[in-house]
């Protein structure tokens, strides 16, 4: 009788066991089919992510900048997937359409235009609001009430990023042979060009400011249509202009946020020429511009001071030549930044438009460039 039982007892533990071993495996096929689902569904959704952006998008631009047509982007060049045109046939396809400041001057608004709900309405603007304001005299109002998505200038904080640095630059390429080439020509002290002799009162500042330095004893060659020879520099060789070891990147707008332009990066940067600089903040140049790359004027107490120290740089080969550290030997930032400028302009706003095409309404530009300023800037 033990015995049966015993065998009972094992047939029924055998069964049990059994029983628990298809509920286990059960379990774990509905756990890796919802899995495998799982992957599936997100492979798809990545899938489509990932075709919707490499889709072609059309970017329209309303109008070339004041109507010239030597202006603006190329018509029918493609950044990435992003074909840029002027054609406004093309408004029912656009993912994005582009408005320089100057393009509504021949709309009367409200807008009567096509508009879809999932286009990007971009504000693009490359001048400082001084300019815009007290030369331009621009009315931004027909920009307002909710009519711009996102902007696109120079300043950091804009949608997408525009410095006037061109991105087709590649200033650290060959950086070294350049140097050696470069640097042995120079014997001349500073080159300032300039063309904008009084519109605003930061240009008559300027030029009040280099008056002075050149009282104060600093040998600069001034060209430009201010000085009535601006053929003359147009007709330097690039081997002339290698000479120079400063370039005066004075901007005719003073302490306007981000406002760096060509003075600073074409004609001094580029230029493999010391920028001596005034007009942005240094608290601003020092964000975008490589380390120990540029002489501050507002860091000296008086024009005769920086003219002393611009002299001692040109007496002293060693000295000068540490100005171009950052060139000859690029650190980890410096490498970024101009990465990073690469990836700016219409490589930024392809980019946006592909991976980041967030909705956006921006209810006042007007409040944009010129509530957010410096008060100095704008008078």
């Amino acid at each position: 009788m033990l015995q049966s039982l015993q065998r009972l007892s094992a047939r029924v533990g055998r069964r049990r066991l059994a029983a628990l071993c298809c509920v286990v495996i059960i379990i774990v096929w509905s756990l890796h089919k919802t899995t495998e689902k799982n992957t599936v569904d997100i492979s798809r959704s990545n899938s489509i992510a990932t075709r919707k952006a490499r889709e072609v998008k059309t970017v329209l631009v309303w109008r070339h900048p004041w109507g010239s047509l030597t202006e603006g982007v190329q018509d029918g060049s493609q950044v990435d997937n992003c074909y840029f045109t002027y054609d406004r046939n093309a408004i029912h396809d656009a993912s994005a359409v582009i408005f320089h400041y100057t393009s509504l001057d021949e709309e009367s608004m409200p807008w009567k235009h096509y508009r879809d709900s999932e286009q990007f309405f971009v504000y693009f603007s490359l001048e400082s609001p001084s300019n815009l304001r007290n030369v331009e005299r621009v009315s931004l109002s027909n920009f307002d009430n909710g009519f711009i998505n996102w902007t696109m200038t120079y300043r950091l904080d804009s949608d997408v990023y525009y410095p006037y640095l061109d991105l087709f630059q590649n200033i650290l390429f060959n950086a070294q042979e350049r140097l050696d080439r470069v640097l042995p020509m120079k014997n001349e002290v500073a080159l300032w060009v300039v063309s904008n002799c009084g519109t605003s009162t930061a240009a008559k500042a300027r030029m009040k400011l280099v008056e002075e330095l050149v009282e104060a004893g600093l040998p600069v060659h001034r060209y430009g249509r201010c000085f009535n020879n601006k053929m003359e520099i147009d007709g330097f060789s690039p081997e002339r202009r290698d000479t120079y070891k400063f370039y005066l990147a004075f901007e005719s707008s003073y302490h306007c946020k981000d406002f760096i332009t060509e003075k600073f990066w074409d004609n001094a940067i580029a230029a493999t020429q010391v920028p001596v600089v005034w007009g942005p903040t240094k608290k601003d140049l020092e964000k975008v511009a490589p380390a120990r790359s540029f002489i501050h004027a507002e860091d000296f107490e008086s024009p005769k001071a920086l003219v002393d120290y611009l002299l001692h740089l040109h007496n002293n080969e060693a000295e000068y030549r540490k100005y171009f550290d950052w060139l000859r030997k690029p650190d980890c930032r410096t490498k970024q930044l101009f990465e990073n400028y690469k990836n700016a302009r219409e490589v930024a706003l392809c980019n946006k438009l592909n991976f980041d095409a967030r909705p956006k309404i921006i209810p006042s530009i007007s409040e944009f460039i010129y509530a957010t300023e410096f008060d100095e800037c704008l008078h």
